[in-house]
């Protein structure tokens, strides 16, 4: 498993693990299974569970964007299960106090929810790019959010988990079939994150 020490420095040394999978048609077809799933079981508990708050948010559009990276790019530092949990709950956390702190202007909204995200998930070791698309969507968005509230970051949290285990089975069938660079996760806990729980 790769080290999260490396999760810093995503460019590494030429004899180390690549953190993209790598081109190849068996592997394209894993990112392309791999991704539909994932949406498709998020869509699929959107659908079952609708009526929540009268609103849909089990597919939140952050998720698109987590779904390359679990499953195009499985080894990077910034799809492992922490970045996926702890990065969305930063973002959703920071998107919807800004939306009850700063209502307005949006233009100053939005980005002081995604900078502040983005210094939040580097003081978790969590950098998790779709974390910040999660807070931009909880300040710009229309409808049910104020009904919803802090309930968002559980629907972020709970849709990040759901993804993961899909991304875990599909890599882990990728890799039986002999997909390279398909190890996910390469880590759980950030070791930083172990040495400050030792402290």
């Amino acid at each position: 498993m790769i080290s999260s020490s490396t999760y810093q420095n995503v460019q590494t040394d030429s004899d180390e693990e690549p953190k993209i999978s790598g081109c190849g048609v068996l592997n394209a077809m894993f990112s392309v299974v791999g991704s539909f799933l994932g949406i498709l079981t998020l869509s699929g508990l959107n659908s079952f569970l609708d009526g929540i708050y009268g609103n849909r948010w089990w597919t939140i559009g952050s998720f698109g964007a987590q779904a390359v990276l679990i499953f195009a790019a499985p080894t990077a530092p910034f799809s492992q299960p922490w970045n996926c949990f702890v990065g969305n709950i930063a973002g959703a956390f920071v998107g919807v106090t800004i939306r009850i702190l700063v209502p307005d202007p949006k233009y100053l909204s939005v980005a002081l929810a995604v900078s502040i995200t983005i210094g939040l998930q580097h003081l978790t070791y969590s950098l998790h790019p779709p974390g910040g698309a999660t807070a931009f969507i909880a300040v710009i968005a229309k409808d049910g959010m104020e009904k919803i509230g802090y309930l968002f970051i559980i629907l972020a949290l709970a849709g990040s988990v759901v993804h993961v285990l899909v991304a875990i089975f599909t890599n882990a069938v990728a890799k039986c079939v002999g997909v390279p660079k398909r190890t996910y996760p390469t880590f759980i806990i950030p070791d930083e994150i172990k040495t400050l729980l030792r402290c």
